[in-house]
């Protein structure tokens, strides 16, 4: 499981008018070159915003005024030797424009952090508090915390000792999914955003993991060894109603923004299907490797991490296969997620 939170990449797209001209938010890993760039959709006019090979995972706030990201910087090196964690990182801040850097959190965070819906708390997940982590190349425990977005009011949600990990918001944010193994195998369960209201989910002995809304809120779709090794695809219910199996290999990545399709990485390629595992349909090529994958916001196109030869490129194709394109050529860092569309700006 602590292997996935090495596999990501952050892509941010943002539409910002009218004609729905993208922005892409964009961690970049090469020579001379590394830090987060923001380009616009057909790669013009890239800007760097930070110049940190240690900068990764860029996400954009709901209002598409911020960007949030993680990092290891100098003044980290001697908090992060303290806990001493492998795959954690410090939470930072900056302005859509790069300016006004700062970090939210003062202890190190693991590789999966969130926004709250309205922009004002992050969602994460941690080892910290937990000693016996310290000094693992891996992680025996972790808990979910929340913090204000101005780094005020950190509050762990669930124990310290055992695993609770990949939490996941509700879209409404009164929710958050997460998987556990407090039952012994790990489940997933749901509870109030405030930690209160616990409740389990899928109650199968092998492990089920990797929840993702659905976006009315009403289903989560998650991945689960118990038909195969490699994983299998489920949705259910977020009462634990109505489990249904959607496809054998790989785990789920995203919903569609209508609640239609969901994508499925599987062996290092890239389907859409619908959420009855029908019509299924591979966005990927042979001879190349694809990570992650996200939705425009009008469901028409996916974008996704590609490495075909040597550097991992970002990716966009059609939901039908068509329209092959690579986005830019600067090599991909970690992270991928999308910016809010914006209403136009009154004249």
């Amino acid at each position: 499981m602590t292997q996935l939170l090495f596999t990501l990449l952050v892509v941010t797209i943002g539409q910002t008018n009218e004609k729905a001209t993208f922005q892409i938010a964009l961690s970049v890993q090469q020579e001379g070159r590394s830090g987060i760039y923001v380009l616009s959709a057909d790669a013009s006019d890239p800007k760097q915003l930070t110049n940190n090979r240690h900068d990764i995972l860029p996400s954009w706030s709901p209002d598409g005024r911020q960007i949030a990201f993680l990092s290891l910087r100098q003044q980290d090196h001697e908090l992060a030797a303290e806990r001493d964690l492998a795959g954690h990182w410090f939470l930072y801040v900056m302005n859509a424009d790069g300016q006004d850097q700062r970090r939210v959190t003062k202890t190190p965070i693991g590789a999966i952090f969130h926004w709250s819906s309205d922009g004002r708390r992050f969602l994460f997940q941690s080892s910290y508090e937990d000693p016996s982590n310290q000094g693992k190349d891996g992680t025996v425990s972790s808990a979910i915390y929340t913090i204000s977005a101005d780094g005020t009011r950190p509050t762990r949600l669930t124990p310290v000792h055992g695993i609770d990990s990949f939490p996941a918001w509700s879209p409404d944010g009164k929710r958050i999914a997460f998987c556990s193994d407090r039952a012994g195998a790990l489940d997933i369960f749901v509870m109030n955003a405030d930690g209160s209201g616990t409740s389990r989910v899928t109650t199968e002995a092998a492990e089920d993991t990797n929840p993702i809304w659905s976006p009315d809120g009403n289903s989560i779709a998650f991945t689960s060894y118990r038909r195969q090794r490699d994983g299998s695809v489920y949705v259910v219910g977020a009462d634990g109603r109505g489990e249904r199996w959607i496809c054998n290999g790989g785990s789920p990545v995203a919903w569609s923004p209508d609640g239609n399709h969901i994508l499925v990485a599987s062996d290092g390629q890239i389907a859409v299907m619908g959420t009855d595992g029908q019509h299924q349909r591979r966005l990927t090529r042979p001879g190349g490797r694809a990570l992650d994958g996200v939705f425009s916001r009008d469901g028409k196109t996916v974008y996704f991490r590609w490495n075909e030869q040597r550097d991992w490129k970002i990716v966009a194709v059609g939901v039908d296969g068509q329209g092959w394109q690579q986005v830019t050529d600067l090599t991909s860092g970690l992270g991928f997620s999308l910016s809010p569309i914006k209403t136009p700006r009154e004249p």
